[in-house]
Protein backbone atom coordinates (compact mmCIF):
# COMPACT_ATOMS: atom_id res chain seq x y z
CA UNK A 1 0.00 0.00 0.00
CA UNK A 2 1.21 3.56 -0.88
CA UNK A 3 2.91 5.60 1.56
CA UNK A 4 0.49 8.26 1.52
CA UNK A 5 -2.29 5.84 2.40
CA UNK A 6 -0.07 4.08 5.35
CA UNK A 7 0.23 7.80 6.74
CA UNK A 8 -3.18 8.76 6.58
CA UNK A 9 -4.62 5.41 8.09
CA UNK A 10 -2.07 5.92 11.28
CA UNK A 11 -3.30 9.32 11.09
CA UNK A 12 -6.68 8.93 11.35
CA UNK A 13 -7.09 5.58 13.37
CA UNK A 14 -5.10 8.25 16.09
CA UNK A 15 -7.26 10.81 15.91
CA UNK A 16 -10.21 8.44 15.92
CA UNK A 17 -9.08 6.81 18.89
CA UNK A 18 -7.97 10.38 20.53
CA UNK A 19 -11.83 11.27 20.33
CA UNK A 20 -13.82 8.31 21.53
CA UNK A 21 -11.08 8.16 23.98
CA UNK A 22 -12.51 10.96 25.10
CA UNK A 23 -15.78 10.95 24.36
CA UNK A 24 -15.73 7.48 26.20
CA UNK A 25 -13.80 9.27 30.14
CA UNK A 26 -16.64 12.36 28.97
CA UNK A 27 -19.58 9.75 29.63
CA UNK A 28 -17.47 7.97 32.77
CA UNK A 29 -17.18 11.52 34.36
CA UNK A 30 -20.59 12.38 33.95
CA UNK A 31 -22.00 8.75 35.46
CA UNK A 32 -20.02 9.58 38.60
CA UNK A 33 -21.26 13.41 38.70
CA UNK A 34 -24.51 14.97 39.00
CA UNK A 35 -26.84 15.79 35.99
CA UNK A 36 -27.11 19.59 34.37
CA UNK A 37 -27.72 22.29 37.29
CA UNK A 38 -28.09 25.89 35.80
CA UNK A 39 -30.27 28.02 37.87
CA UNK A 40 -30.67 30.83 35.22
CA UNK A 41 -32.31 28.02 33.38
CA UNK A 42 -35.42 28.33 35.35
CA UNK A 43 -36.23 31.67 33.56
CA UNK A 44 -37.90 32.31 30.34
CA UNK A 45 -37.62 28.91 28.00
CA UNK A 46 -34.57 27.35 29.95
CA UNK A 47 -30.80 27.46 28.22
CA UNK A 48 -31.42 28.31 24.33
CA UNK A 49 -29.69 26.08 21.93
CA UNK A 50 -27.81 27.31 19.49
CA UNK A 51 -28.42 25.50 15.73
CA UNK A 52 -24.91 26.21 14.97
CA UNK A 53 -22.68 22.57 15.22
CA UNK A 54 -19.67 21.21 13.37
CA UNK A 55 -17.23 23.55 12.14
CA UNK A 56 -18.86 26.68 13.11
CA UNK A 57 -18.52 26.09 16.87
CA UNK A 58 -14.80 26.26 16.74
CA UNK A 59 -15.37 29.47 15.42
CA UNK A 60 -17.27 32.08 17.69
CA UNK A 61 -20.57 30.57 15.92
CA UNK A 62 -20.40 32.87 13.01
CA UNK A 63 -22.67 30.99 11.11
CA UNK A 64 -24.73 33.68 9.34
CA UNK A 65 -21.60 34.26 6.59
CA UNK A 66 -20.55 30.70 6.27
CA UNK A 67 -20.88 28.05 3.94
CA UNK A 68 -19.31 24.72 2.64
CA UNK A 69 -19.52 22.22 -0.45
CA UNK A 70 -20.00 18.94 2.27
CA UNK A 71 -21.19 20.49 5.49
CA UNK A 72 -24.66 21.78 6.63
CA UNK A 73 -25.10 24.72 8.74
CA UNK A 74 -28.82 24.95 9.60
CA UNK A 75 -28.64 28.33 11.23
CA UNK A 76 -28.82 29.89 7.67
CA UNK A 77 -30.62 27.87 5.60
CA UNK A 78 -29.02 29.99 2.01
CA UNK A 79 -25.99 28.07 2.39
CA UNK A 80 -27.91 25.12 1.88
CA UNK A 81 -27.19 26.29 -1.81
CA UNK A 82 -24.23 25.44 -2.02
CA UNK A 83 -23.93 21.93 -0.64
CA UNK A 84 -22.17 19.80 -3.26
CA UNK A 85 -22.80 16.62 -1.85
CA UNK A 86 -25.16 14.48 0.78
CA UNK A 87 -23.92 15.00 4.66
CA UNK A 88 -25.32 13.09 7.60
CA UNK A 89 -24.02 14.49 10.70
CA UNK A 90 -24.49 13.66 14.21
CA UNK A 91 -23.15 15.27 17.47
CA UNK A 92 -22.10 15.06 21.24
CA UNK A 93 -21.54 17.51 23.78
CA UNK A 94 -20.49 17.37 27.17
CA UNK A 95 -20.82 20.39 29.88
CA UNK A 96 -18.59 21.49 32.62
CA UNK A 97 -20.25 23.95 34.73
CA UNK A 98 -18.81 25.64 37.74
CA UNK A 99 -21.86 27.49 39.99
CA UNK A 100 -19.72 29.78 42.53
CA UNK A 101 -21.45 32.33 45.12
CA UNK A 102 -19.92 34.50 47.59
CA UNK A 103 -19.34 31.36 50.05
CA UNK A 104 -19.73 28.17 47.78
CA UNK A 105 -18.82 26.42 44.54
CA UNK A 106 -19.83 23.16 42.80
CA UNK A 107 -18.90 21.75 39.68
CA UNK A 108 -22.40 19.76 37.37
CA UNK A 109 -21.49 17.85 34.72
CA UNK A 110 -24.36 17.47 31.61
CA UNK A 111 -24.23 16.00 28.75
CA UNK A 112 -26.08 13.92 25.53
CA UNK A 113 -26.74 14.11 21.96
CA UNK A 114 -26.58 17.42 19.94
CA UNK A 115 -28.59 17.04 16.99
CA UNK A 116 -28.68 14.27 14.00
CA UNK A 117 -29.30 15.88 10.49
CA UNK A 118 -29.56 15.00 7.54
CA UNK A 119 -28.44 17.43 3.90
CA UNK A 120 -28.11 16.63 0.36
CA UNK A 121 -28.11 18.28 -2.98
CA UNK A 122 -31.25 17.49 -5.31
CA UNK A 123 -29.03 17.76 -8.19
CA UNK A 124 -26.13 15.41 -7.88
CA UNK A 125 -22.59 17.11 -8.49
CA UNK A 126 -20.85 14.39 -10.54
CA UNK A 127 -24.04 15.01 -13.35
CA UNK A 128 -22.79 18.96 -12.95
CA UNK A 129 -19.64 18.08 -13.71
CA UNK A 130 -20.40 15.83 -16.73
CA UNK A 131 -22.96 18.12 -18.15
CA UNK A 132 -21.56 20.06 -21.20
CA UNK A 133 -23.84 23.16 -20.04
CA UNK A 134 -23.65 23.21 -16.74
CA UNK A 135 -26.78 24.86 -14.95
CA UNK A 136 -25.80 28.11 -12.76
CA UNK A 137 -28.17 26.80 -10.11
CA UNK A 138 -27.97 24.36 -7.07
CA UNK A 139 -31.05 23.30 -4.67
CA UNK A 140 -29.77 21.84 -1.23
CA UNK A 141 -32.17 19.96 1.38
CA UNK A 142 -31.60 19.23 5.17
CA UNK A 143 -33.76 17.70 7.91
CA UNK A 144 -33.61 16.83 11.21
CA UNK A 145 -34.03 17.30 15.02
CA UNK A 146 -32.41 19.85 16.98
CA UNK A 147 -32.46 20.99 20.98
CA UNK A 148 -34.05 24.62 20.92
CA UNK A 149 -33.46 24.92 25.26
CA UNK A 150 -32.45 22.92 28.04
CA UNK A 151 -34.02 23.04 31.70
CA UNK A 152 -32.39 22.02 34.20
CA UNK A 153 -31.51 23.08 37.91
CA UNK A 154 -31.87 22.87 41.81
CA UNK A 155 -31.97 25.54 43.89
CA UNK A 156 -32.26 25.77 48.12
CA UNK A 157 -33.49 29.01 49.54
CA UNK A 158 -33.92 30.16 53.42
CA UNK A 159 -36.21 32.82 54.54
CA UNK A 160 -36.88 33.26 58.39
CA UNK A 161 -40.59 34.17 58.91
CA UNK A 162 -40.88 36.67 62.25
CA UNK A 163 -42.65 35.20 65.06
CA UNK A 164 -44.09 32.13 62.30
CA UNK A 165 -40.88 29.65 61.65
CA UNK A 166 -37.74 29.49 59.07
CA UNK A 167 -39.22 28.43 55.49
CA UNK A 168 -36.76 26.47 52.95
CA UNK A 169 -37.54 26.59 49.99
CA UNK A 170 -36.32 23.71 47.06
CA UNK A 171 -36.91 24.45 43.39
CA UNK A 172 -36.20 21.97 40.63
CA UNK A 173 -37.07 22.05 36.87
CA UNK A 174 -36.31 19.62 34.03
CA UNK A 175 -36.92 19.24 30.10
CA UNK A 176 -36.52 21.50 27.26
CA UNK A 177 -37.58 22.50 23.97
CA UNK A 178 -37.51 20.47 20.42
CA UNK A 179 -37.23 21.49 16.94
CA UNK A 180 -38.09 18.71 14.15
CA UNK A 181 -37.28 20.90 10.79
CA UNK A 182 -37.01 21.17 6.86
CA UNK A 183 -34.71 23.45 5.10
CA UNK A 184 -34.22 24.41 1.64
CA UNK A 185 -31.79 26.78 0.16
CA UNK A 186 -31.32 27.37 -3.47
CA UNK A 187 -28.00 29.31 -5.04
CA UNK A 188 -28.21 30.75 -8.57
CA UNK A 189 -24.43 31.79 -9.29
CA UNK A 190 -23.34 33.67 -6.35
CA UNK A 191 -26.58 34.31 -4.76
CA UNK A 192 -28.37 32.13 -2.68
CA UNK A 193 -32.18 32.26 -0.21
CA UNK A 194 -33.23 29.44 2.08
CA UNK A 195 -35.87 28.88 4.34
CA UNK A 196 -36.35 26.59 7.29
CA UNK A 197 -39.71 25.32 8.45
CA UNK A 198 -39.54 23.64 11.98
CA UNK A 199 -42.32 22.23 14.30
CA UNK A 200 -41.66 22.86 18.27
CA UNK A 201 -42.45 20.39 20.96
CA UNK A 202 -41.21 19.99 24.49
CA UNK A 203 -42.23 19.36 27.91
CA UNK A 204 -40.99 21.76 31.06
CA UNK A 205 -41.44 20.26 34.57
CA UNK A 206 -41.02 22.93 37.39
CA UNK A 207 -41.59 21.88 41.03
CA UNK A 208 -41.86 24.32 44.13
CA UNK A 209 -42.17 23.10 47.80
CA UNK A 210 -42.25 25.08 50.95
CA UNK A 211 -40.55 23.41 53.98
CA UNK A 212 -41.73 24.52 57.27
CA UNK A 213 -38.17 23.31 59.42
CA UNK A 214 -38.87 24.37 63.08
CA UNK A 215 -42.50 22.56 63.33
CA UNK A 216 -42.64 19.43 64.23
CA UNK A 217 -44.88 17.56 61.87
CA UNK A 218 -45.97 20.76 59.85
CA UNK A 219 -47.24 20.17 56.04
CA UNK A 220 -45.37 21.17 53.30
CA UNK A 221 -46.73 22.81 50.57
CA UNK A 222 -45.67 21.21 46.80
CA UNK A 223 -46.30 23.06 43.49
CA UNK A 224 -45.82 21.11 40.45
CA UNK A 225 -46.17 22.71 36.64
CA UNK A 226 -45.97 20.80 33.63
CA UNK A 227 -45.66 22.66 30.58
CA UNK A 228 -46.16 21.70 27.22
CA UNK A 229 -45.65 23.94 24.37
CA UNK A 230 -45.76 23.20 20.59
CA UNK A 231 -46.25 24.90 17.63
CA UNK A 232 -44.51 26.18 13.84
CA UNK A 233 -41.01 28.50 13.32
CA UNK A 234 -39.45 29.06 10.59
CA UNK A 235 -36.27 31.57 9.70
CA UNK A 236 -35.04 32.47 5.96
CA UNK A 237 -31.67 33.59 5.31
CA UNK A 238 -29.66 34.91 2.65
CA UNK A 239 -26.25 35.11 0.94
CA UNK A 240 -23.91 36.78 -1.63
CA UNK A 241 -20.49 35.84 -2.49
CA UNK A 242 -18.40 38.57 -4.24
CA UNK A 243 -14.93 37.36 -6.27
CA UNK A 244 -12.61 39.96 -5.66
CA UNK A 245 -8.82 38.79 -6.91
CA UNK A 246 -6.10 36.13 -6.29
CA UNK A 247 -9.13 33.59 -5.70
CA UNK A 248 -10.27 35.98 -2.96
CA UNK A 249 -13.92 36.10 -1.63
CA UNK A 250 -15.52 37.96 0.33
CA UNK A 251 -19.41 36.32 1.91
CA UNK A 252 -22.33 38.55 2.76
CA UNK A 253 -24.96 36.87 4.71
CA UNK A 254 -28.40 37.56 6.85
CA UNK A 255 -31.02 35.89 8.53
CA UNK A 256 -34.33 36.94 9.98
CA UNK A 257 -37.70 35.82 11.57
CA UNK A 258 -40.67 37.26 12.78
CA UNK A 259 -42.57 37.19 16.24
CA UNK A 260 -44.24 33.77 15.77
CA UNK A 261 -46.95 32.08 18.67
CA UNK A 262 -46.63 28.39 19.70
CA UNK A 263 -49.48 26.82 21.99
CA UNK A 264 -49.12 25.86 25.43
CA UNK A 265 -50.78 23.29 27.87
CA UNK A 266 -50.35 23.40 31.52
CA UNK A 267 -51.26 20.87 34.13
CA UNK A 268 -51.07 22.19 37.56
CA UNK A 269 -50.87 20.24 40.68
CA UNK A 270 -50.66 21.41 43.78
CA UNK A 271 -50.40 19.30 47.34
CA UNK A 272 -49.55 19.03 50.94
CA UNK A 273 -47.41 16.11 52.35
CA UNK A 274 -47.53 15.61 56.15
CA UNK A 275 -45.35 13.00 57.37
CA UNK A 276 -47.94 11.30 59.29
CA UNK A 277 -51.18 11.85 56.65
CA UNK A 278 -49.39 11.41 53.84
CA UNK A 279 -50.36 13.47 50.86
CA UNK A 280 -53.41 15.89 50.05
CA UNK A 281 -54.13 17.12 46.66
CA UNK A 282 -55.55 20.64 47.05
CA UNK A 283 -55.84 20.89 43.25
CA UNK A 284 -55.48 19.84 39.56
CA UNK A 285 -55.68 21.40 37.11
CA UNK A 286 -55.34 21.50 33.16
CA UNK A 287 -54.92 25.08 31.34
CA UNK A 288 -55.52 24.44 27.22
CA UNK A 289 -55.30 27.17 25.10
CA UNK A 290 -52.83 29.16 25.66
CA UNK A 291 -49.76 30.80 23.93
CA UNK A 292 -46.52 31.85 24.32
CA UNK A 293 -45.04 34.57 21.81
CA UNK A 294 -41.57 34.42 20.52
CA UNK A 295 -38.69 37.52 19.72
CA UNK A 296 -38.51 38.79 16.32
CA UNK A 297 -34.76 37.64 15.38
CA UNK A 298 -32.22 38.84 12.82
CA UNK A 299 -28.25 38.82 12.39
CA UNK A 300 -25.97 40.23 9.87
CA UNK A 301 -22.38 38.29 9.10
CA UNK A 302 -19.59 39.10 6.53
CA UNK A 303 -16.57 36.25 5.91
CA UNK A 304 -13.33 37.25 3.83
CA UNK A 305 -11.85 33.67 2.74
CA UNK A 306 -9.41 32.53 0.52
CA UNK A 307 -10.36 28.96 -1.10
CA UNK A 308 -9.39 25.51 1.11
CA UNK A 309 -6.81 28.07 3.02
CA UNK A 310 -8.12 30.29 5.34
CA UNK A 311 -11.25 32.51 6.63
CA UNK A 312 -11.83 35.35 9.12
CA UNK A 313 -15.48 36.50 10.03
CA UNK A 314 -17.46 38.72 12.10
CA UNK A 315 -20.85 38.54 12.78
CA UNK A 316 -23.67 40.69 14.68
CA UNK A 317 -26.99 39.26 16.23
CA UNK A 318 -29.80 40.53 18.53
CA UNK A 319 -33.57 39.24 19.61
CA UNK A 320 -36.32 41.41 20.78
CA UNK A 321 -37.31 38.95 23.78
CA UNK A 322 -38.77 42.07 25.31
CA UNK A 323 -41.55 40.61 22.92
CA UNK A 324 -41.61 37.46 24.85
CA UNK A 325 -45.25 36.28 26.06
CA UNK A 326 -46.16 33.23 28.34
CA UNK A 327 -49.44 32.78 30.19
CA UNK A 328 -48.10 29.71 31.01
CA UNK A 329 -45.10 31.26 32.36
CA UNK A 330 -44.81 34.87 32.31
CA UNK A 331 -40.81 35.73 33.35
CA UNK A 332 -40.17 39.32 32.24
CA UNK A 333 -37.25 38.95 29.60
CA UNK A 334 -34.82 41.80 27.46
CA UNK A 335 -33.79 42.40 24.52
CA UNK A 336 -30.62 40.45 22.81
CA UNK A 337 -27.37 41.07 21.01
CA UNK A 338 -24.18 39.10 20.31
CA UNK A 339 -20.79 39.99 18.99
CA UNK A 340 -19.09 37.02 17.43
CA UNK A 341 -15.80 36.05 15.73
CA UNK A 342 -13.95 33.18 13.70
CA UNK A 343 -11.15 32.42 11.97
CA UNK A 344 -9.96 29.34 10.40
CA UNK A 345 -6.88 28.18 8.53
CA UNK A 346 -5.86 24.97 6.83
CA UNK A 347 -2.09 24.39 6.03
CA UNK A 348 -2.59 22.52 2.91
CA UNK A 349 -5.31 21.19 1.79
CA UNK A 350 -3.91 18.79 -1.34
CA UNK A 351 -1.23 17.46 1.11
CA UNK A 352 -0.63 13.85 0.23
CA UNK A 353 1.05 12.47 2.78
CA UNK A 354 1.23 15.18 5.56
CA UNK A 355 -1.97 14.56 7.15
CA UNK A 356 -1.45 17.54 10.05
CA UNK A 357 -1.24 20.05 7.18
CA UNK A 358 -4.73 19.16 5.87
CA UNK A 359 -6.34 19.45 9.21
CA UNK A 360 -8.57 22.74 9.87
CA UNK A 361 -7.62 24.73 12.84
CA UNK A 362 -10.11 27.36 14.09
CA UNK A 363 -9.94 30.25 16.84
CA UNK A 364 -13.36 32.31 17.68
CA UNK A 365 -14.56 34.63 20.52
CA UNK A 366 -17.88 36.14 21.44
CA UNK A 367 -19.61 38.33 23.82
CA UNK A 368 -23.68 38.18 24.20
CA UNK A 369 -26.64 39.42 26.31
CA UNK A 370 -28.95 37.36 27.98
CA UNK A 371 -32.47 37.40 27.61
CA UNK A 372 -33.06 36.67 31.61
CA UNK A 373 -32.97 39.65 33.95
CA UNK A 374 -31.80 38.61 37.76
CA UNK A 375 -33.68 41.84 39.22
CA UNK A 376 -33.02 44.71 37.39
CA UNK A 377 -29.57 42.98 36.42
CA UNK A 378 -29.47 41.39 32.47
CA UNK A 379 -27.20 38.20 32.24
CA UNK A 380 -24.16 38.82 30.32
CA UNK A 381 -22.20 36.34 28.92
CA UNK A 382 -18.56 35.80 26.57
CA UNK A 383 -16.69 33.18 25.76
CA UNK A 384 -13.50 32.05 23.62
CA UNK A 385 -13.64 28.89 21.46
CA UNK A 386 -11.09 26.72 19.70
CA UNK A 387 -11.16 23.40 17.72
CA UNK A 388 -10.36 21.06 14.51
CA UNK A 389 -11.71 19.71 11.45
CA UNK A 390 -10.22 16.20 11.29
CA UNK A 391 -10.34 14.71 7.64
CA UNK A 392 -12.28 11.36 7.66
CA UNK A 393 -10.14 9.96 4.56
CA UNK A 394 -9.97 5.96 3.31
CA UNK A 395 -7.71 4.37 0.95
CA UNK A 396 -9.73 3.64 -2.54
CA UNK A 397 -12.38 6.12 -1.70
CA UNK A 398 -10.48 9.11 -0.55
CA UNK A 399 -12.45 11.86 1.59
CA UNK A 400 -15.54 10.47 2.94
CA UNK A 401 -16.22 13.43 5.87
CA UNK A 402 -14.80 14.91 8.79
CA UNK A 403 -14.62 14.71 12.70
CA UNK A 404 -15.05 18.47 14.23
CA UNK A 405 -13.95 18.73 17.77
CA UNK A 406 -14.38 22.22 19.58
CA UNK A 407 -14.27 23.51 22.96
CA UNK A 408 -16.14 26.60 24.37
CA UNK A 409 -14.87 28.16 27.64
CA UNK A 410 -16.94 31.02 29.27
CA UNK A 411 -18.47 32.80 31.75
CA UNK A 412 -22.75 33.64 32.34
CA UNK A 413 -23.23 36.21 34.71
CA UNK A 414 -21.14 39.14 35.98
CA UNK A 415 -21.97 41.27 39.84
CA UNK A 416 -24.70 38.63 39.90
CA UNK A 417 -25.58 36.32 43.53
CA UNK A 418 -24.48 33.28 40.80
CA UNK A 419 -21.59 33.14 38.12
CA UNK A 420 -21.51 30.05 36.32
CA UNK A 421 -18.08 29.41 34.69
CA UNK A 422 -18.25 26.36 31.64
CA UNK A 423 -16.54 24.29 29.49
CA UNK A 424 -18.14 23.17 26.07
CA UNK A 425 -16.51 20.15 24.22
CA UNK A 426 -18.46 19.14 21.63
CA UNK A 427 -17.70 16.52 18.28
CA UNK A 428 -19.40 16.15 15.25
CA UNK A 429 -18.79 13.39 13.01
CA UNK A 430 -19.64 14.39 9.04
CA UNK A 431 -20.02 11.55 6.67
CA UNK A 432 -20.16 12.38 2.66
CA UNK A 433 -21.83 10.49 -0.22
CA UNK A 434 -21.97 11.72 -4.05
CA UNK A 435 -23.93 9.37 -5.66
CA UNK A 436 -27.62 10.39 -4.63
CA UNK A 437 -29.60 11.54 -7.50
CA UNK A 438 -26.94 9.97 -9.91
CA UNK A 439 -28.22 9.94 -13.33
CA UNK A 440 -26.26 7.81 -15.64
CA UNK A 441 -25.33 9.49 -18.96
CA UNK A 442 -24.93 6.02 -20.81
CA UNK A 443 -26.40 2.66 -20.30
Amino acid sequence: MPTYWNNSMKQLLLSTAWVIFLVLNIQVLMAQSPSDNSPYSRYGLGNLVSTDFGAINGMGGISTAYHTSNSINLSNPASLGYLRTTAFEVGLYSDFSWLSTNDASTLSVDGNLTHLVLGFPLKNPINQITNIKRSPYNWGMAMGIVPYSRVGYEIETEDIVPNIDTVLYRYNGSGGLYQLFLANGVSYNNFSVGFTAGYLFGNISQNRTAIFTDVANSSWSILNDDINHSGFVYNIGLQQELELKDDLKLLLGATANNTMTVGTETRTLNRRYNSLSGYDTITNSLSTGETATLPLEYSFGATLKKDNKWLIGLQYSAARWSEYENSAKPDQLADTYKVAFGAEIVPDHNAINRYGKRISYRLGAFYQTDPRLVGSDQLQSYAVTAGVGLPIILPKKGLVGHTNLSFELGKIGYNTAISENYLKIKAAFTFNDSGWFYKRQFN
